[in-house]
């Protein structure tokens, strides 16, 4: 792992040429830049005299200054960015991309998804590999092609999209920005109940529509469907079905409450999602910057630090392994020593006859006086075993445990 830290004042702009891995950035109090790749040696920065311009081989975690502005050309695998209010650019990605709490962003090739929170400007993203996903966007959205699904919602300023797929909008149409949002599949859209606005359908096959006060006309192929007085313009082109039905069910439909209350819960469990999702990132982020401070402050010592527990680490590992290997060796002598069970369940296959003891020869007897010799009993299973147990609950030691043995076989 290569760390490295400059200081490059509060709206700093930020150039990165190309990650060969994921790419993890995160805005932050302090005014300098802490760059962490996975590699040593694969990081390479350079400071320039509004910022700096850096790249790297491997995965990266960068801490910027939150007023900086980026600028991203290339990145191999996924992209996370958070917490930036200055103008966030990006080149090509080759995975997923995820945009929270930034400024303006946009966006060329990406090759997965793409989902965007909180953008307090315009979002465009040119060409998407999979599904595209945009909420509370302040300023207007741009989608050249989204290969998959297209979820758009609370979008400030207008929409000029395409999607190959199916699209989602939960929009509050207004009067005097341009719409115009083209799907291959289907088409839903969902607005407030106060709505003014006017929906040109082009194409598509049945047209559904469960909004309040609606006038339909035209013909099949080319529909318009107002709510209100019609002054916001929405142009849709559509190869399946077309929906359009409000966000909110008034007291006079209540009749229809079996099947409007589904969609309605669905809505609310959405909002509460969305607080929930807002105050775990509140606390994430907070808790990131005390993270982050501290690690500012304690600078080379936390380094040492980490070193100096994984040395520790490897001693105690090293030790271990010895202290097993000698267990195990004492464990193999006392097994040596041990008899064959003579009762208890154990398949044994025959043995040859036990030939006969011979007789001893006779000893003279021993005389009465005189000290007589300690009687020496063999070490029997169940000691040798208790010793080992007691060895293996950390009791005892080895040294400790080879010296019971040898007391208790007479040696000690």
């Amino acid at each position: 792992m290569e760390q490295l830290t400059f200081d490059v004042g509060e709206t700093p702009e930020i150039a990165v040429t190309i990650i060969g891995g994921d790419l993890r950035l995160a805005g932050w109090e302090q005014s300098q830049v802490m760059v962490e790749a996975d590699d040593s040696g694969s990081l390479h920065v350079e400071p320039t005299a509004t910022g700096m311009t850096m790249r790297a081989a491997a995965n990266c975690a960068v801490r910027v200054p939150r007023r900086a502005s980026l600028t991203i050309e290339r990145v191999s695998g996924d992209a996370r960015i958070k917490s930036v209010e200055g103008v966030v650019a990006l080149g090509s990605l080759g995975g997923d991309l995820i945009l929270r709490q930034v400024g303006a962003a946009t966006a060329g090739q990406v090759g997965g998804d793409v989902s965007a929170k909180k953008v307090s400007g315009a979002l465009r993203i040119d060409e998407a590999g999979g599904d595209v996903s945009a909420r509370a966007v302040a300023g207007d959205v741009t989608v050249g092609e989204a290969r998959g699904d297209l979820y758009l919602r609370d979008v400030g300023g207008g929409i000029r999209a395409q999607s190959r797929s199916d699209v989602i909008l939960h929009v509050a149409f207004a009067p005097g920005r341009e719409y115009v949002v083209e799907a291959a599949g289907d088409m839903a859209c969902r607005v407030p109940v106060d709505s003014s606005v006017q929906f040109a359908v082009e194409g598509g096959a049945d047209l559904n529509v469960e909004a309040m006060n609606a006038q339909i006309a035209g013909s099949a192929g080319n529909k318009s469907v107002t709510l209100g007085n019609g002054e916001a313009k929405v142009r849709l082109k559509v190869g399946g079905d077309t929906s359009i039905s409000n966000l909110a069910v008034s007291p006079d439909d209540v009749g229809d409450f079996g099947g409007r209350f589904g969609e309605e819960f669905g809505v609310m469990a959405e909002q509460l999602s969305e607080q929930i999702e807002s105050q775990i990132e509140q606390q994430m982020s907070q808790f990131e910057q005390q993270l982050s401070e501290r690690l500012s402050r304690l600078g080379d010592v936390a380094e040492v630090a980490r070193r100096r527990a994984e040395e520790a680490q490897r001693r105690i590992e090293r030790h271990a392994e010895a202290a097993q290997r000698r267990a195990e060796a004492a464990q193999h002598r006392a097994e040596r020593g041990k008899r064959p069970p003579t009762s208890g369940w154990m398949f044994e296959g025959p043995r040859p006859p036990t030939p006969p003891t011979p007789p001893a020869p006779p000893r003279a007897p021993k005389p009465p006086w005189g000290p007589k010799a300690p009687a020496t009993d063999p070490v029997s299973d169940e000691e040798r075993m208790s010793i080992l147990r007691m060895l293996e609950q950390g009791k005892i030691n080895v040294a400790q445990a080879e010296k019971l043995l040898a007391a208790l076989e007479g040696k000690g």
